[in-house]
């Protein structure tokens, strides 16, 4: 595919599930006033504490916009052009926002000062354009104006994504054009390392969140009242004992958590093989490095009081394990990184930190490895200074205190393209002159994760080469 032209460098769009970049047409992307500025301003800590506690949606930076500075005004939308159907003849539109991040820090590989991200257009979902073009359509009713710009530009309702159930992106647009991710800029590389994957247009249910239970055993509870009622043996009171009993057993039932076996301990670690003792070792590091923090440096410290060779082989373990990633971090913004972007940053986020702190921790405070370390895994030869594992829990704390810990969320059950072929399937019936079903298999898997930390741990265990 060929490079996209400097003319449309300005409008680049990050697919949301494989975060490729791609670059639109200006013909496709319309103002409503050119003479002023129409993206929201962040400052880098508050654009790390947006992309640490979830994606960078447009309800979030609307949100901010608000919050931050009062308002979030009309001129800061963005109108694109989409994809037309077979049998339409009036464009379809779809609403997009831009951020732009000053930089008031110092970012190691990166220029001080200036801003970046606003070259990048974030897609409105359809249900929140249509609620904001219903809103703005009142308001301006109310105060007796009427603009033909909004009429003009209205969110399209009929046009369905390409990626089933995925948000709106470069595949419905015509003309879209890939970009490498080489050809970026250091700043656009460090941008994309800190967005996360928007994988849907609704927002997930917590792994925590115990709606779907208590909803059943309301359910239980009411049917079990239906029942006894209709017993004529039993009394009002005794019916109410029966259902409270009932609810107080499932409750039990629910808190109870199955608790952790003690480890054998009828044979020595030390006594195994080397490549099977460092891999149980970096097996118990890494998932606890994806837990709290906490967890994390009682799981390093218990381990390192053990023994000596366990001291050694913990040690050697985080120098490796995190030397590899921060150079990797460092070769992605260069632009060395030839892998896909987004498990790199889902590595970086998952042992709790941010992709500024992968980068600072490669720049300095950097610790040789010693010759035990080096004989238990050979890979720390070719790496000459690693970074110390304390001065990673420093930077654990330091994003701890500033940015809550993000809970994980439930996958899917069942295949999204599945469910979105028989829900179409079902509507045509009723619609006939509807789009012919086409689905996206291969973005199943991206879609259907649930953004859960300690499902990237064996991503890192596979990352130390142990």
């Amino acid at each position: 595919m060929a490079d996209a032209p400097a003319s449309s460098r300005q409008n680049l769009l990050l697919h949301p599930l494989t975060h490729e970049v791609y670059a639109l047409d200006d013909e496709l992307v319309h103002r409503s006033n050119v003479q002023v500025s129409n993206h929201v301003k962040i400052s880098f800590s508050d654009f790390e504490k947006l992309t640490q506690t979830g994606p960078c949606s447009v309800e979030r930076i609307v949100e901010y916009a608000k919050r931050r500075h009062g308002e979030f005004h009309f001129s800061q939308i963005v109108f694109l052009q989409m994809k037309s159907g077979p049998d339409e003849q009036q464009p379809r539109f779809a609403w997009a926002s831009r951020i732009c991040v000053e930089v008031d820090q110092t970012i190691p590989q990166l220029k001080s000062g200036g801003c970046f991200g606003f070259q990048f257009l974030w897609i409105w979902p359809p249900s929140a354009a249509i609620n904001a073009f219903l809103t703005y359509q009142e308001r301006n009713r109310l105060s007796l104006v009427f603009s033909t710009m909004l009429e003009r530009y209205a969110p399209s309702v009929s046009h369905l994504s390409a990626a089933p159930g995925a948000q709106i992106g470069p595949d419905d647009f015509d003309g879209a054009v890939h970009v490498p991710f080489a050809k970026l800029t250091a700043e656009k590389r460090f941008f994309i390392s800190c967005i996360r994957p928007q994988r849907t247009q609704f927002q997930r249910r917590l792994l925590t969140d115990r709606w779907p239970a208590a909803m059943q055993d309301a359910e239980n509870a009411a049917k079990l009242k239906f029942q006894v009622a209709h017993i004529a043996s039993r009394s009002a009171v005794e019916a109410n004992e029966l259902t409270n009993a009932v609810i107080w057993v499932n409750q039990r039932r629910d808190d109870q958590r199955p608790r952790k076996r003690a480890l054998s301990s009828a044979f020595a670690l030390g006594n195994l093989p080397d490549d099977i003792f460092t891999r149980i070792v970096g097996c118990a590091l890494t998932d606890e490095m994806t837990m709290c923090r906490t967890d994390a440096a009682k799981c390093i410290c218990a381990m390192r009081s053990v023994s000596k060779q366990m001291r050694v082989a913990t040690d050697g373990f985080m120098g490796l394990m995190l030397g590899r990633l921060t150079a990797k971090m460092v070769a992605c913004v260069c632009g060395k990184y030839a892998e896909p972007v987004r498990s790199l940053s889902a590595q970086v986020r998952a042992i709790g930190i941010t992709p500024r702190q992968a980068l600072e921790l490669r720049s300095s405070d950097l610790v040789q490895p010693s010759e035990e370390q080096v004989a238990l895994y050979p890979q720390l030869r070719d790496m000459h200074s690693v970074p110390r594992w304390q001065r990673y829990l420093k930077m654990r704390l330091a994003i701890d205190t500033s940015v809550s810990a993000e809970k994980g969320y439930v996958r899917a059950k069942e295949q999204p393209s599945k469910i979105y072929k028989r829900l179409r399937v079902l509507g045509r019936s009723n619609s006939p002159n509807l789009e012919p079903v086409v689905v996206r298999p291969e973005y199943d898997g991206l879609i259907a994760k649930g953004g859960v930390a300690s499902d990237h741990a064996g991503d890192v265990l596979e990352l130390a080469g142990v």
